[in-house]
Protein backbone atom coordinates (compact mmCIF):
# COMPACT_ATOMS: atom_id res chain seq x y z
CA UNK A 1 0.00 0.00 0.00
CA UNK A 2 2.86 2.65 1.09
CA UNK A 3 4.80 2.03 -2.36
CA UNK A 4 1.35 2.55 -4.18
CA UNK A 5 0.23 5.72 -2.45
CA UNK A 6 3.85 6.65 -3.60
CA UNK A 7 3.22 5.89 -6.88
CA UNK A 8 0.31 8.06 -7.29
CA UNK A 9 2.10 10.73 -5.77
CA UNK A 10 4.52 10.70 -8.05
CA UNK A 11 1.99 10.37 -11.11
CA UNK A 12 0.21 13.89 -10.01
CA UNK A 13 3.29 15.70 -9.40
CA UNK A 14 4.20 14.91 -12.96
CA UNK A 15 1.14 16.67 -13.77
CA UNK A 16 2.43 20.69 -13.96
CA UNK A 17 -0.97 22.29 -14.62
CA UNK A 18 -1.96 20.82 -10.79
CA UNK A 19 -1.66 23.19 -7.68
CA UNK A 20 0.10 20.73 -5.02
CA UNK A 21 -2.95 21.65 -2.51
CA UNK A 22 -5.09 20.46 -5.08
CA UNK A 23 -2.57 17.22 -5.20
CA UNK A 24 -3.01 16.62 -1.56
CA UNK A 25 -6.77 16.84 -1.63
CA UNK A 26 -6.87 14.56 -4.32
CA UNK A 27 -4.79 12.00 -2.54
CA UNK A 28 -6.97 12.51 0.80
CA UNK A 29 -10.18 12.10 -0.98
CA UNK A 30 -9.88 9.04 -3.39
CA UNK A 31 -6.36 7.11 -2.50
CA UNK A 32 -5.25 8.21 1.11
CA UNK A 33 -5.68 5.21 3.85
CA UNK A 34 -4.19 5.70 7.08
CA UNK A 35 -1.49 3.14 7.17
CA UNK A 36 -0.84 1.17 10.47
CA UNK A 37 2.01 0.18 11.61
CA UNK A 38 2.52 -1.25 15.27
CA UNK A 39 4.73 0.32 17.75
CA UNK A 40 5.62 -1.66 20.95
CA UNK A 41 5.94 1.63 22.77
CA UNK A 42 2.86 2.11 24.50
CA UNK A 43 0.47 1.45 27.77
CA UNK A 44 -2.69 1.84 28.76
CA UNK A 45 -4.20 5.23 29.73
CA UNK A 46 -5.04 5.24 33.08
CA UNK A 47 -9.10 3.82 34.11
CA UNK A 48 -11.68 6.60 33.73
CA UNK A 49 -9.21 9.26 31.60
CA UNK A 50 -10.61 11.14 28.34
CA UNK A 51 -8.90 12.13 25.10
CA UNK A 52 -9.55 15.48 25.10
CA UNK A 53 -5.81 17.30 23.77
CA UNK A 54 -4.36 16.93 20.99
CA UNK A 55 -0.42 17.59 20.40
CA UNK A 56 1.45 18.72 17.73
CA UNK A 57 5.31 17.67 17.06
CA UNK A 58 7.82 17.75 14.82
CA UNK A 59 10.51 14.71 14.54
CA UNK A 60 13.37 16.54 13.96
CA UNK A 61 14.96 13.72 12.12
CA UNK A 62 16.41 13.08 8.31
CA UNK A 63 13.38 11.39 7.11
CA UNK A 64 10.32 9.42 7.84
CA UNK A 65 11.46 6.09 7.57
CA UNK A 66 14.16 6.98 10.12
CA UNK A 67 11.61 8.51 12.64
CA UNK A 68 9.43 5.84 12.12
CA UNK A 69 12.46 3.19 12.55
CA UNK A 70 12.31 4.97 15.94
CA UNK A 71 8.82 5.52 17.09
CA UNK A 72 8.26 1.43 16.43
CA UNK A 73 11.88 0.31 18.16
CA UNK A 74 11.67 -1.04 21.35
CA UNK A 75 15.21 -0.06 21.54
CA UNK A 76 13.67 3.84 22.41
CA UNK A 77 11.01 4.40 24.85
CA UNK A 78 9.36 6.89 22.60
CA UNK A 79 6.12 6.63 19.93
CA UNK A 80 3.34 8.37 18.75
CA UNK A 81 -0.30 8.01 17.94
CA UNK A 82 0.54 9.26 14.32
CA UNK A 83 3.36 10.71 12.03
CA UNK A 84 2.49 12.08 8.64
CA UNK A 85 5.35 12.07 5.88
CA UNK A 86 6.29 14.91 3.48
CA UNK A 87 4.08 13.71 1.11
CA UNK A 88 1.09 13.51 2.91
CA UNK A 89 0.73 9.91 3.96
CA UNK A 90 -0.42 9.20 7.41
CA UNK A 91 1.02 6.64 9.33
CA UNK A 92 -1.06 4.86 12.81
CA UNK A 93 1.85 3.54 15.02
CA UNK A 94 -0.21 3.49 18.57
CA UNK A 95 -4.54 3.10 18.57
CA UNK A 96 -6.05 6.21 19.77
CA UNK A 97 -7.47 4.75 23.36
CA UNK A 98 -4.21 3.39 24.89
CA UNK A 99 -1.17 5.79 25.99
CA UNK A 100 1.53 7.04 23.21
CA UNK A 101 5.14 8.16 24.41
CA UNK A 102 5.48 11.41 22.64
CA UNK A 103 4.82 14.22 25.71
CA UNK A 104 7.42 13.45 28.18
CA UNK A 105 7.07 15.63 31.06
CA UNK A 106 4.30 17.77 30.52
CA UNK A 107 1.69 20.20 31.93
CA UNK A 108 -1.14 21.87 30.40
CA UNK A 109 -4.04 23.55 32.03
CA UNK A 110 -3.03 22.28 35.35
CA UNK A 111 -2.45 18.20 34.75
CA UNK A 112 0.52 16.63 34.61
CA UNK A 113 1.40 13.72 32.49
CA UNK A 114 -0.04 14.93 29.57
CA UNK A 115 0.22 11.37 27.61
CA UNK A 116 -2.27 10.16 29.73
CA UNK A 117 -5.25 12.54 28.15
CA UNK A 118 -3.84 13.38 25.02
CA UNK A 119 -3.14 12.12 21.05
CA UNK A 120 0.14 12.98 19.11
CA UNK A 121 1.05 13.63 16.28
CA UNK A 122 4.55 14.04 14.45
CA UNK A 123 5.43 15.30 11.23
CA UNK A 124 8.21 14.55 9.54
CA UNK A 125 10.26 17.35 9.50
CA UNK A 126 14.11 17.98 9.73
CA UNK A 127 13.72 20.74 12.47
CA UNK A 128 14.04 24.17 11.01
CA UNK A 129 12.06 23.84 7.64
CA UNK A 130 8.64 24.69 6.08
CA UNK A 131 5.89 21.75 6.27
CA UNK A 132 4.76 21.35 2.63
CA UNK A 133 1.13 21.43 1.98
CA UNK A 134 0.41 17.88 1.22
CA UNK A 135 1.79 17.24 4.80
CA UNK A 136 -0.82 20.15 6.54
CA UNK A 137 -3.62 18.61 4.27
CA UNK A 138 -3.51 15.20 6.03
CA UNK A 139 -3.17 17.17 9.20
CA UNK A 140 -6.22 18.74 8.84
CA UNK A 141 -8.06 16.35 7.30
CA UNK A 142 -6.57 13.71 10.26
CA UNK A 143 -7.23 16.69 13.21
CA UNK A 144 -10.87 17.23 12.22
CA UNK A 145 -11.57 13.01 12.68
CA UNK A 146 -10.30 13.07 15.97
CA UNK A 147 -11.93 16.34 17.07
CA UNK A 148 -15.09 14.68 15.56
CA UNK A 149 -14.11 11.13 17.33
CA UNK A 150 -13.40 12.87 20.99
CA UNK A 151 -13.81 16.02 22.84
CA UNK A 152 -10.97 17.94 22.04
CA UNK A 153 -11.31 21.96 23.02
CA UNK A 154 -10.02 24.43 20.75
CA UNK A 155 -7.74 25.73 22.93
CA UNK A 156 -6.48 21.72 23.55
CA UNK A 157 -4.67 21.73 20.02
CA UNK A 158 -1.39 22.42 20.90
CA UNK A 159 2.69 21.84 20.41
CA UNK A 160 4.75 20.14 22.17
CA UNK A 161 6.43 23.18 23.32
CA UNK A 162 3.50 24.43 25.08
CA UNK A 163 2.78 21.57 27.69
CA UNK A 164 7.10 21.53 28.17
CA UNK A 165 8.61 25.14 27.51
CA UNK A 166 11.09 24.10 29.37
CA UNK A 167 12.93 21.52 26.78
CA UNK A 168 11.07 21.60 23.78
CA UNK A 169 10.44 23.70 20.84
CA UNK A 170 8.54 21.83 18.47
CA UNK A 171 7.19 22.52 16.27
CA UNK A 172 8.89 24.70 14.26
CA UNK A 173 8.27 28.58 13.69
CA UNK A 174 6.99 27.53 10.26
CA UNK A 175 3.91 25.88 11.54
CA UNK A 176 0.88 27.46 10.74
CA UNK A 177 -1.64 27.54 13.68
CA UNK A 178 -3.42 30.13 12.41
CA UNK A 179 -4.39 28.38 9.17
CA UNK A 180 -5.62 25.36 11.40
CA UNK A 181 -7.72 27.80 13.86
CA UNK A 182 -9.19 29.08 10.31
CA UNK A 183 -10.40 25.02 9.44
CA UNK A 184 -11.53 24.77 12.97
CA UNK A 185 -8.91 23.61 14.77
CA UNK A 186 -7.06 24.98 17.63
CA UNK A 187 -7.47 28.74 18.56
CA UNK A 188 -5.84 31.81 17.23
CA UNK A 189 -6.15 35.44 17.88
CA UNK A 190 -6.69 37.11 14.55
CA UNK A 191 -5.90 40.76 15.97
CA UNK A 192 -4.58 43.90 13.74
CA UNK A 193 -2.70 46.50 15.14
CA UNK A 194 1.05 48.27 14.77
CA UNK A 195 3.80 48.00 16.92
CA UNK A 196 4.42 44.74 17.41
CA UNK A 197 7.71 44.58 17.74
CA UNK A 198 7.29 47.06 21.04
CA UNK A 199 9.07 45.81 24.39
CA UNK A 200 6.54 46.42 27.51
CA UNK A 201 9.52 47.36 30.02
CA UNK A 202 9.33 48.66 33.36
CA UNK A 203 6.57 46.28 34.25
CA UNK A 204 5.81 46.66 37.96
CA UNK A 205 5.38 43.52 40.33
CA UNK A 206 1.94 43.86 39.92
CA UNK A 207 1.56 43.58 36.04
CA UNK A 208 4.21 40.89 35.85
CA UNK A 209 1.96 38.60 38.22
CA UNK A 210 -1.48 39.19 36.05
CA UNK A 211 0.53 38.08 32.62
CA UNK A 212 1.70 35.25 34.42
CA UNK A 213 -1.90 34.53 36.19
CA UNK A 214 -3.32 34.70 33.22
CA UNK A 215 -1.21 32.45 31.08
CA UNK A 216 -1.58 29.92 34.01
CA UNK A 217 -4.99 30.40 33.39
CA UNK A 218 -5.14 29.66 29.66
CA UNK A 219 -2.94 26.23 30.23
CA UNK A 220 0.70 26.49 30.45
CA UNK A 221 2.67 25.63 33.76
CA UNK A 222 4.02 28.29 35.44
CA UNK A 223 4.15 29.69 39.19
CA UNK A 224 3.32 33.40 39.17
CA UNK A 225 6.29 35.34 41.07
CA UNK A 226 6.24 38.58 40.26
CA UNK A 227 9.66 38.21 38.47
CA UNK A 228 10.45 37.63 34.52
CA UNK A 229 12.57 34.29 36.11
CA UNK A 230 13.76 31.60 33.92
CA UNK A 231 10.00 29.55 34.33
CA UNK A 232 8.42 32.90 32.94
CA UNK A 233 10.89 33.50 30.38
CA UNK A 234 10.56 29.77 28.87
CA UNK A 235 6.83 30.03 28.78
CA UNK A 236 6.74 33.49 26.81
CA UNK A 237 9.05 31.71 24.43
CA UNK A 238 6.41 29.14 23.79
CA UNK A 239 3.60 31.82 23.72
CA UNK A 240 5.20 33.42 21.47
CA UNK A 241 6.29 31.27 18.99
CA UNK A 242 2.65 29.81 18.81
CA UNK A 243 0.79 32.84 18.85
CA UNK A 244 3.18 35.70 17.43
CA UNK A 245 5.30 33.93 15.00
CA UNK A 246 5.11 36.51 12.62
CA UNK A 247 7.55 38.62 15.04
CA UNK A 248 9.10 35.80 16.88
CA UNK A 249 12.12 35.52 14.96
CA UNK A 250 14.21 38.54 16.38
CA UNK A 251 16.29 38.98 19.65
CA UNK A 252 14.32 39.16 21.95
CA UNK A 253 12.14 36.28 22.39
CA UNK A 254 11.82 35.93 25.97
CA UNK A 255 10.38 39.82 26.02
CA UNK A 256 7.20 40.72 26.37
CA UNK A 257 5.63 42.44 23.60
CA UNK A 258 2.63 44.72 22.96
CA UNK A 259 1.51 41.66 20.34
CA UNK A 260 2.21 39.55 22.95
CA UNK A 261 -0.12 40.91 25.48
CA UNK A 262 -3.04 41.98 23.44
CA UNK A 263 -2.82 38.43 21.51
CA UNK A 264 -3.12 36.85 25.36
CA UNK A 265 -5.85 39.41 26.45
CA UNK A 266 -7.45 38.42 23.24
CA UNK A 267 -7.23 34.87 24.32
CA UNK A 268 -8.93 35.51 27.52
CA UNK A 269 -11.88 37.07 26.29
CA UNK A 270 -12.20 34.09 23.79
CA UNK A 271 -12.09 30.92 26.29
CA UNK A 272 -14.25 33.21 28.37
CA UNK A 273 -16.86 33.24 26.01
CA UNK A 274 -17.08 29.27 25.67
CA UNK A 275 -17.06 28.63 29.09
Amino acid sequence: MNIYIRCIIMILKSVPSLPLILQGRFLLLYFMKILKLNSPNFDKRPDNSSIDTLIIHHTNMQDADSALKRLCSPEYTVSSHYLIDKHGVIYQLVPDHLRAWHAGISSWRGRESVNNFSIGIELDNQGAEPFPLQQIDSLIALSKELITKHPIEARNVIAHYDIAPHRKDDPNHFFKWELLASEGIGIFPNINYTAKQKVLSNLSYEDIIKIQHKLKIFGYSINPTGEFDFQTARVIIAFKRHFCFSSFLNNNQELWTLEAEKKLNHLMSMINEES
